[in-house]
């Protein structure tokens, strides 16, 4: 059931990797790579993609944004599949 009254409701496509992610945190899950270490991963193709704009690579630097999109749900999926759990020590 949605949150959204009918008139506010709109088409989202935003989690487009939201089902690739999900493939990769099944294929992650029992290996040593943390969501941690993913969402490192992250910040690095984001750093590229900035790279790329910034000296006008743009298909390079879309395909490092559709990347980060993915990695960044990947992160918290494998979170999920692993079961991880943050304490107020660990933060």
């Amino acid at each position: 059931m949605s949150k959204l009254s009918k008139e506010n409701k709109f088409i989202d496509v935003s989690d487009y990797g939201r089902p690739i992610a999900k493939i990769c945190a099944k294929l992650l899950q029992n290996t040593f790579v943390t969501p941690v270490q993913v969402t490192f991963v992250f910040g690095i193709c984001g750093l590229i993609a900035v790279y790329c704009i910034l000296n006008q690579i743009y298909v390079a630097a879309a395909i490092f944004l559709i990347l980060k999109s993915i990695i960044d749900a990947v992160d918290g999926e494998l979170a999920r599949v692993k079961k991880c759990l943050l304490t107020q020590a660990d933060i």
